[in-house]
This record gives structure tokens, sequence and C-alpha cells, in this order.
């Protein structure tokens, strides 16, 4: 089998040390997609301040830097469906705008009982890089602290609603 390695990121690219940067640049398919992962668990524990209306007047700034982030959801309620599907959908707005890395997203809220003070995600996309691999992980948001945490999928976004 041909091992395939990946461009890191420019953060990565400048954040390197000589020990954690092979010589030749690349990165393995695991550690590549580690990187995704460790960035979006920045985009979505990031805020953006500004409304979405802000920018009706000026489309093309939707993807700049002073929009990174998700918008603040602390007024909704998690246990309704419609704030769950709202938040649901701007987590992929999100993910769709600032991670380039990936196409085709999906986002899924995983409903599990006997789980409480906390909201279960499943993100899947497809890696724009060669052989387009599939990406699934798991995004947990805990209110009691305001963040999200993402690990590796141990679900699927088969049988659940996909927004």
């Amino acid at each position: 089998m041909v091992e395939r390695n990946f461009a890191p990121s420019l953060w990565d690219r400048l954040m390197a040390t000589t020990n954690s940067a092979r010589t030749d640049g690349r990165i393995s398919l695991d550690t590549y997609k580690a990187a995704i992962t460790r960035d979006l668990e920045d985009l979505l524990n990031t805020r953006t301040a500004l409304p979405d209306e802000y920018f009706a007047e000026f489309p093309a700034s939707r993807r700049s830097i002073i929009n990174y982030g998700l918008a603040d959801f602390a007024a909704l309620c998690l246990t309704s469906d419609v704030d769950q599907k709202v938040i649901c959908n701007n987590l992929k707005e999100a993910i769709k705008r600032f991670e380039p890395r990936l196409s085709n997203v999906k986002t899924a809220l995983r409903v599990e009982r006997g789980t409480t003070n906390l909201l279960d995600f499943v993100i899947a996309g497809t890696l724009k890089a060669y052989g387009n691999d599939p990406l699934e992980l798991n995004a947990v948001f805990q209110p009691s602290t305001l963040r999200y945490f993402i690990t590796p999928k141990s679900g699927s976004l088969k049988g659940q609603p996909n927004w």
C-alpha cells in the first residue's frame, strides 16, 4: 500500500519544531486528521461578536476573519428541538465557512438516553485531499463550561436527523 502524506497547514508549519516536522514537510493522514480535529475544536470554541444580519450588505465579509467562530447561543434553550436545529445549522455553516480542508459537511445531534448537561453532535465531511477520505467526529458541548470537545467518531450519522 502506498503511504499517503499531506502538507501541514500554514499554522502547523509556522509552529513546527525540528522534532515535530518531517524533513520533507509532509504529514501522515492520521496527523492531518488530528490537525483538522484540533482546528475544528478551536473554531467551535470561538464566538463571533457580530450577528449574521450585520453582514447583509457585505456578504463576502461573512467568510472573513472578523466573523470567525460560532454565534453565541446562550439565549437558546438546549432542550428545544427548534433551538437544537439552529445550533446544528450554525455548526455546519461555521465549518463550511472556515474549514477549507472539508467538503460535504453534515452535522447531526446525537440523542442518547441518560445524557444530561451536554449536547452530542456528529460532524461528518469529506477530506479535500488525495483520496477524498471521509472524516467523522463527535463534538460534545458542555453547557457548564460553554466548551466543545471533539474526538474521533464513536457514532454515526445514520438514523440521525441531518440539518
